[in-house]
């Protein structure tokens, strides 16, 4: 049984985070391959990888990949060397000795499920992660949300729609049948889309409250979307990469409109928003709609070219 790790690396200096992270891997109970990805990092991240680290199979990119794109390297070279089961981690989060194996055994126990997550805690250790938290809530999971809250859980994996991507176990299975992350995203949403996708092939999302990692989210988040256009650019992309949906071709026409609009009540501040995201959809609309077919239909192992 071959495990592997994958952590996608971006100026992960900061906070001890690599030394956290890449630690509680190598002091897992359960033997496992660390995979780095390093996104171009400006600090001296890889070079402290290398020095502390030497035997994480360390993949240097000359530009950024983003999160997808670079967790699809890592899981292609995993695959390559013959992984399966893959664990993906970030880089500011940390496991205690037992999650790995806890998750590969009730992985193996439950092959339904197309992926697992612990319970998601803040870098205290002492409260759920705000991300995690609103994955799992009462309208997500009403039986893990009671069963959490009265401190009597009574199952081993919970079900639920969507899970945040801190730490994922994912299998050889779930790669050949959901594929790697959509390219159509950069940075954030990736994750939503990929539990989407794993629903969509009949497979299972489900949350374990059996063991747990801590996630270092130590930024407020409302600081991920700084202003309108990128939660609306965020939004459309969401809508175009549903496999439940294949697209819809009146956004650009929706766009216009909202542009048009906002010119002739004289409002040039949205007009130029809505001028930017007309343009962006306009140039990437047929790319992100082959990317949501490609994502829906039965090739195997799609987006990471295995």
């Amino acid at each position: 049984m071959k495990l592997f790790s994958i952590i996608v690396i971006y100026n992960g200096m900061h906070r001890d985070w690599i030394q956290k992270c890449f630690s509680s891997l190598q002091n897992s109970s359960l033997p496992n391959q660390i995979i780095a990805i390093d996104n171009n990092s400006s600090d001296n991240s890889v070079e402290y990888i290398k020095a502390h680290f030497p035997n994480v199979l360390l993949l240097e990119s000359k530009e950024n990949l983003g999160f997808g794109g670079a967790n699809n390297l890592g899981l292609k070279k995993a695959l390559e060397m013959g992984g399966e089961y893959f664990f993906l981690l970030n880089q500011d989060a940390w496991v205690e000795e037992n999650t790995l194996e806890i998750l590969v055994q009730l992985s193996k126990k439950n092959p339904d499920y197309g992926i697992i997550s612990p319970l998601q805690l803040d870098g205290t250790g002492e409260r759920l992660e705000w991300g995690f938290s609103n994955s799992i809530g009462y309208d997500y999971n009403k039986d893990f949300f009671s069963d959490f809250v009265l401190n009597k859980p009574k199952k081993d994996l919970y079900n639920t729609t969507e899970s945040y991507a801190a730490s994922w176990l994912l299998t050889k299975e779930t790669l050949r049948k959901v594929g790697g992350f959509n390219p159509s995203f950069f940075h954030y949403g990736e994750d939503d889309n990929y539990c989407k996708r794993t629903l969509f092939k009949n497979l299972k999302i489900g949350v374990t409250p059996h063991t747990s990692i801590c996630h270092d989210t130590y930024h407020k988040p409302e600081n991920k979307f700084k202003n309108f256009e990128e939660t609306e650019k965020r939004r459309i992309i969401q809508l175009l990469s549903d496999p439940n949906t294949q697209g819809n071709a009146q956004i650009i026409t929706q766009l216009r409109n909202k542009m048009i609009k906002s010119f002739l009540f004289f409002d040039f501040k949205q007009y130029k928003v809505y001028y930017r995201l007309h343009s962006y959809f306009r140039t990437h609309f047929s790319t992100i709609s082959e990317n949501n077919i490609k994502s829906s239909s039965n090739q195997k192992f799609i987006f990471i070219k295995h």
